[in-house]
């Protein structure tokens, strides 16, 4: 059975994708040698009080790995889940986590030859979306629309304000877009991440990854509410106060100033 499907391809219950997508280098390279792409899993848990003994260095428990192998070319691409191992749900703390990682799988070449996003979050979030993996050369110099010169790029974003209803007492959300088509933040009391286009003042915002810790209610409604307003944006404007405003309507909006040296 073929691990690619079209993009429209429909996801079901238990089934974890992501979606691969290469630049027009990267993808003409690969193709002139028969190069094939690497996933590398990683499934971890955070461990409750009770299962401290089966953390690893890191903190965490580690629950296993798959690698996957396959063709070089854009589509949806389902994730095996073959090597996540079972666990006494009283020993873990949170959901179970993965590191999704992308490579060359250097059938052409020893080296690795490509630069790719990666995912870090709950397995679930790959089982309710299928989040975009980008790749391009490394070192490719290609700018991906006119992301590196935009004034969007390269600064740290405070969020003053979602909708109209501000950031909750004691609470920072933000945002960063890195000039490569990355977008990473916090949401409140969780790391967010994700993908970007930006063509002009048009911003659209993929699938967002987020980390699992718990929150008070109170938090975990504005997270809610500021990352479902920020993956439906579809303008950005810098006003004349150098307040960044993200929009998707007169009433979805989210406003952010850059982030001042302390």
């Amino acid at each position: 059975m073929s691990l690619i499907a079209g993009p429209g391809a429909a996801q079901e219950e238990g089934q974890a994708r992501v979606t691969l997508a290469f630049s027009e280098m990267s993808a003409a390279l690969l193709t002139s040698r028969s190069e094939e792409i690497l996933l590398s899993l990683a499934y971890f848990v955070a461990p409750s009080p009770q299962g401290q003994a089966q953390a690893d260095e890191s903190g965490m428990i580690p629950l296993g790995y798959d690698r996957l192998q396959v063709p070089a070319q854009t589509g949806v691409v389902t994730l095996p889940q073959d090597g996540l191992a079972a666990i006494d749900p009283a020993l873990t703390l949170g959901p179970v986590l993965v590191n999704a990682n992308v490579g060359s799988a250097r059938v052409s070449d020893e080296d690795n030859l490509l630069d790719c996003d990666f995912f870090e979050g709950a397995l679930q979030t790959l089982r309710a979306h299928t989040i975009t993996l980008h790749c391009t050369l490394i070192a490719e110099e290609e700018a991906i629309g006119d992301l590196s010169g935009s004034e969007l790029v390269g600064h740290d974003w405070v969020v003053e304000d979602v909708a109209g209803r501000g950031v909750p007492d004691d609470v920072r959300s933000s945002l960063r877009f890195d000039g490569e088509g990355r977008m990473t933040g916090e949401a409140g009391c969780n790391r967010i991440f994700g993908s970007y286009t930006l063509d002009g003042s048009a911003l659209s915002v993929g699938a967002i990854g987020m980390t699992r810790m718990l929150c008070p209610e109170p938090v975990m409604e504005h997270e809610a509410r500021f990352t479902a307003i920020l993956e439906s944006v579809s303008t950005f404007r810098i006003d004349e106060t150098g307040a960044l405003i993200l929009e998707a309507d007169a009433a979805t909006f989210i406003v952010a100033r850059q982030a001042t040296a302390e």
